[in-house]
């Protein structure tokens, strides 16, 4: 599947955004209001170009600005990067077409197969993973839901009404054909080419199924009546990528493929690069987020793999193009990486270092850099919202708080104490503001709490909240449609 370059990103999304902001290397220091001042000028300025029906530039541009718009949004509570994503996401649901006369709706190209229009598992998933990641923010935010967001009429609980029936009548089940139940995984339809203009039945890159796990993750918890499908998919998926990942004595990831042997007739694995591995990581992230695959110690261990990566000096640090360490040295950290900051302090400080010492900032990644920025002011209040105090819950749960404005990362403790002395669930570094938690006790009152931080360490605790949980006993055993 195509590279991630600096180039497409530069000259697909950003449109020269940045022209009058290349600001002389002295004068990018350590402020956090100059990032706020870049980031607004940057995401609310002319973005239409994410608007697109090629599914190549949905996911190797798109989807990364929407992920951008989010984490303004929650870096400066600023409605405008929630509403232009809005418009944006209207924007491009209404370009999806049955164009391949398959019964589904989607977003396809033409660009790996010598023209022939095709649709790929990786594009349509990457795109819908930051489409559920807006509509779950938003969800999280009460306060907008009867607003009208000015591009499509609606208000924006409506409009997350239409993402999500588009996704789950159309873009998802489009690829349920894909799907081996045996292996866990996506595979490469046969006669289509869609991995490297391979005709064969053979198993996606690591990233291309990573993708869509990413995207089924956050629809589970907008469409609870495909919940159990969504996150049994997705739990298979991260399960069978967390299997082929390379230890070394020390229990710590070393490495991992762009591409392993999955399925009889695959070829052999190959190495993983940096730009591809950055979906790979993101899916990790957010399967260890929600209870479903992967540890904090695991996600800790994917952060020192891209610090064991860096090269260059300190003041202009560099990146080799492989995970093991070879290739070319002249990558910089941007995208998705940044989201390994809460579980590694050189994550962060690399990526920022590189941005002020080269003077290259892409636009999609000013929001980044302020979302992490380690100045960043105290996170302010914010409340509970699901389960509402007194509920009662059995089986998976769902909890939802709002968004704490300032906050990088939320911390979920459950507890049988009200003083919450002993807990029963204590989950760190959770970038959304939602996560699914299973295996509570039944028959017993909890408690809940949230706790937002930012990178600097600053930290505001909610509220606690109620909960009761039933008995298990008797229950009918939970049906995982496939």
């Amino acid at each position: 599947m195509k590279k991630i370059s600096a180039i497409l990103i530069a000259i697909v999304m950003l449109g020269g955004l940045l022209c009058g902001y290349a600001a002389p290397a002295a004068a990018l220091d350590n402020d956090y209001a100059l990032w706020q001042e870049k980031t607004r000028a940057a995401l609310t300025g002319d973005m239409s170009s994410v608007v697109s029906a090629d599914s190549s530039n949905l996911a190797w541009g798109s989807s990364y600005a929407l992920n951008a718009f989010c984490r303004a949004y929650q870096a400066t509570g600023e409605e405008v990067y929630l509403e232009k994503a809005g418009g944006y996401l209207y924007e491009i649901f209404q370009l999806a077409q049955d164009n391949d006369g398959d019964g589904y709706k989607n977003w396809g190209t033409g660009e790996y197969n010598g023209g022939k229009y095709d649709e790929f598992c990786v594009h349509t998933g990457a795109l819908l993973s930051s489409a559920g990641e807006w509509a779950n923010l938003v969800l999280s935010s009460p306060r907008l839901l009867n607003k009208a967001e000015p591009v499509s009429g609606m208000t924006y609980s409506a409009l997350c009404d239409y993402l999500v029936g588009e996704a789950t009548r159309n873009m998802i089940p489009a690829f349920d054909c894909d799907w081996n139940r045996r292996l866990g995984i996506y595979m490469n339809r046969p006669g289509s080419g869609n991995y490297g203009g391979s005709t064969d039945k053979i198993s996606l890159p690591n990233n291309q199924f990573l993708a869509m796990a990413a995207a089924l993750i956050q629809f589970a918890k907008l469409s609870p009546e495909r919940e159990t499908q969504y996150l049994r998919r997705a739990k298979a998926m991260l399960d069978a990528f967390h299997c082929k990942l390379r230890y070394n004595c020390k229990g710590n990831i070393t490495r991992w493929n762009y591409k392993d042997k999955y399925f009889l007739c695959d070829k052999s694995a190959s190495k993983e690069d940096f730009s591809h591995g950055m979906w790979s990581a993101r899916a990790a992230i957010m399967g260890y987020a929600n209870g479903l695959s992967f540890s904090e110690d695991n996600i800790k261990a994917f952060a020192r793999v891209y610090k064991g990566m860096v090269r260059g000096t300190a003041e202009e640090p560099l990146l080799t193009e492989r995970m093991n360490g070879s290739g070319s040295q002249d990558n910089t950290l941007y995208l998705f990486i940044y989201d390994l900051s809460p579980f590694g302090d050189a994550i962060w400080s690399t990526g920022y270092k590189t941005a002020v010492f080269r003077d290259d900032v892409r636009a999609v990644d000013t929001a980044r850099i302020l979302a992490y920025h380690e100045a960043a002011p105290a996170p302010l209040a914010f409340g509970l919202l699901a389960p509402e105090s007194g509920a009662r819950c059995r089986g998976r749960t769902l909890f939802r708080w709002e968004p704490a404005v300032h906050a990088c990362k939320y911390t979920l403790q459950i507890s049988g104490r009200e003083d919450f002395a002993d807990l029963l669930v204590d989950r760190a570094s959770i970038l959304d503001t939602s996560a699914f938690v299973e295996g509570l006790p039944g028959g017993m009152t909890l408690y809940w709490r949230v706790a937002a931080a930012n990178q600097g360490g600053r930290t505001f605790v909610s509220e606690p909240s109620m909960i009761v949980t039933e008995h298990r006993f008797g229950m009918l055993q939970e049906k995982w449609y496939e």
